[in-house]
C-alpha cells in the first residue's frame, strides 16, 4: 500500500475506496472484529495508518526529504518558497508557495498537496529533527484523529 503512494495516493475517491476497503477487511480478520463494527479502535491499538493518512505521510516525507537534500539532485528546485517569489519579509517568507493548477488534475499532483499538506502541518514540525523522529511525530499526528469511514 506504500509502494508509490506518493504517485497513485490522491487518486479519486472511487479508485481508492476498494484499497480502503481491503485494508479494513485485512484489520478485522486481524483483530477479529465483525463486519459492521468499527476499526477505529483497531488502527490506534495496531500503531497503523489508514490508507488517507498513508498518502499524507509519504507526501510529508517527501517534503521533509526535499528540505534536508537528501533526495536526488533532480528534484532541487521541485518546490518555491514564498521568499524566491519575493523579499518581503513576511510571516510566510519561509513557506513552500502553492503552485497554481489550471487543471483539475493538476491539483491533484505532489507538488500541489504536497505544499498544502506541509504548510498545515509545519507550524507542529521542527524541521531539523532526524528522520526517525519526524516518522514516529507524524505517524502520531496522523492517527490523532481517526474517523471511521464504512
Amino acid at each position: 500500500m506504500t509502494y508509490c503512494n506518493v504517485i497513485w495516493g490522491n487518486a479519486a475517491n472511487n479508485l481508492l475506496w476498494p484499497i480502503f476497503r481491503a485494508q479494513k477487511r485485512a484489520i478485522r480478520i486481524i483483530e477479529n472484529i465483525r463486519y459492521r463494527d468499527s476499526t477505529k479502535e483497531a488502527f490506534v491499538k495496531l500503531n497503523l495508518l489508514r490508507l488517507p493518512e498513508l498518502y499524507k505521510f509519504s507526501v510529508l516525507l517527501f517534503v521533509y526529504k526535499y528540505k534536508n537534500n537528501l533526495l536526488p539532485n533532480i528534484f532541487n528546485s521541485f518546490f518555491v518558497t514564498n521568499s524566491q517569489v519575493h523579499q518581503y519579509a513576511t510571516r510566510y517568507a519561509g513557506s513552500f508557495r502553492v503552485p497554481i493548477a489550471k487543471l483539475k488534475i493538476a491539483s491533484t499532483f505532489i507538488k500541489k498537496t504536497g505544499v498544502t499538506i506541509w504548510n498545515d502541518l509545519s507550524e507542529q514540525i521542527d524541521h531539523n529533527m532526524k528522520i526517525g523522529i519526524f516518522k514516529s511525530l507524524i505517524t502520531r499526528l496522523l492517527s490523532i484523529d481517526y474517523t471511521d469511514i464504512t
